[in-house]
This record gives C-alpha cells, structure tokens and sequence, in this order.
C-alpha cells in the first residue's frame, strides 16, 4: 500500500518534482548549517562532559545517533567556521559544501601537524579554490598544495568490530590491485580490497612475526621428538617378535640351553 507521500510525489509534474527538490536540498542546507552552529556552542560550553563523553565526537555518535563519518564531518566545518567566520554563509548557500568544509579544515589540521601555519588570509585563499567544486576536485586541489598532507593514514572506528581505514595510494599501485583482483576473480569473483589486505596482512605476519616463527620452530621440534620416539619404539618392538635375535637370548634357561 502506498504511503500519502509516495502518492503525493506521483501526482507532482517533472517541473514541479524538481522544483520541490531543489527546495528540499536548499532546507537540508540550511538544517546542516544550523546543526554546525548547534555543534559549536555545545563545544564552546563543553556540554559534551556533561554527559559523560570525553570529546564532542563521542557525544555526536553516542548521543545524538551520528555515524563516525558524519559526526566527524560537521565537527571538521564547525571548527573551519570557528576559525573563518566568513565560511558560515558559504555553507548555509551550498557553495561550500559540507564535504568539502570538512576536508579543507582535515587538510589545516594536517599542515599544523607538519608544522606549516596558515595565516586567516591563506586559508581563504585555500577555501575561495575550493568554493562550488565536487569533492573529487577539492581532493586534487588539497593535493596539489601539499601532496604528503593528503597521504596521511587514518583509522577510524564504525562500531565494535568495524573500522575506516583512508589511505592514499598512487596509480601504479591501484593498478595492481586491479590486476590482482582479476586474477583471483575466477575463485572469488567478487573479491573486496578488504580481502586482499587481510591475505597480505598473513602472508607478512608468517613470514615476519617472532611468535609464529617461534610456534612452528616448536611444532617442527615436537615433530622431530615424536618421529625419534616412534621409531624406537618400532625398534624395539621388532627385537622383541617371536623368532628374532634377541627374542631367542631372552628365552635361553639359566644352564645356556634353549628350551
């Protein structure tokens, strides 16, 4: 059965559906905008530690219900916004996105790591290239600044057992991937790059890990230890069977005569 809103959209026009997208996109703009504004004042109050949460992060994914990525993202703008006032209306107007609000405050927050200050005029400079672009296209402006800074790993955690690992890679090695996968794909057809750092990851840590030398170093002695053992025991079995050498010896009566 269909619900009043999937009826309601059926009976809109091409020209009317559209229209009322667009103005969707334009409110979830500025419910986005207003969530960053919402985020900085709990930050500026510190209302997180009131709720038993060390950082705004964790009050954002276990208060309030965001994922990993999406706290992270609003917090990332939030804190762009705090430092560039002029950035809030660019946001609220779409023509910074939220993504790429995000990224440029990550691509600061690494440059600081690198002991590379931006003064507030450069870091206008930096957002106004990035103002009205896909996020692909601000991934290649950041990089082009400073291409070890958009290198950096990251790990995050999604939950308990999940977590986000953002690495670069350049184009030689993502064709190896490629290749790698094509040539599995006859056993795993659908094959996931997860995967194959997992298989790589053991193939390392055999040949790498101390523990695991040391296991098999163990395993082969234990190994050894049993082979000479029943052999032995194999040995001595055979000169104790009926008819053999020392089987005769030992059934001999005292005076030396066999019986």
């Amino acid at each position: 059965m269909q619900t009043y809103e999937q009826m309601f959209l059926r009976k809109l026009s091409d020209a009317e559906l559209l229209f009322d997208t667009r103005e969707a996109i334009k409110a979830e703009r500025e419910a986005t905008s207003i969530v960053v504004k919402y985020f900085r004042e709990i930050s500026a109050r510190e209302l997180y530690l009131k709720h038993a949460c060390s950082s705004l992060f964790q009050f954002a994914t276990e208060k309030l219900g965001y994922c990993a990525a999406s706290a992270q993202a609003r917090i990332n703008a939030m804190e762009l916004v705090v430092a560039l006032p002029e950035v809030e209306k660019k946001i609220e107007t779409g023509e910074l996105s939220l993504t790429a609000a995000s990224k440029v405050q990550s691509f600061f927050r690494a440059e600081k790591k690198a002991k590379k200050n931006y003064t507030e005029t450069e870091k206008l400079a930096v957002v106004q290239v990035c103002l009205s672009k896909s996020t692909r296209e601000v991934e290649r402006e950041l990089a082009s600044r400073n291409p070890e800074v958009t290198r950096i790993e990251s790990v995050k955690p999604l939950s308990r057992e999940d977590f986000e690992l953002r690495v670069t890679i350049s184009r030689e090695l993502e064709a190896k991937i490629r290749k790698l996968k094509g040539l599995m794909a006859h056993t795993q057809p659908s094959v996931r790059t997860e995967d194959l750092l997992e298989r790589l990851v053991e193939l390392g840590l055999e040949k790498l890990d101390p523990a695991r030398k040391a296991a098999r170093a163990s395993a082969r002695n234990a190994a050894k230890h049993k082979s000479r053992s029943s052999k032995l025991t194999n040995v001595c079995e055979s000169e104790l069977e009926p008819g053999s050498a020392k089987s005769s010896e030992s059934t001999l009566h005292p005076n030396g005569e066999r019986p």
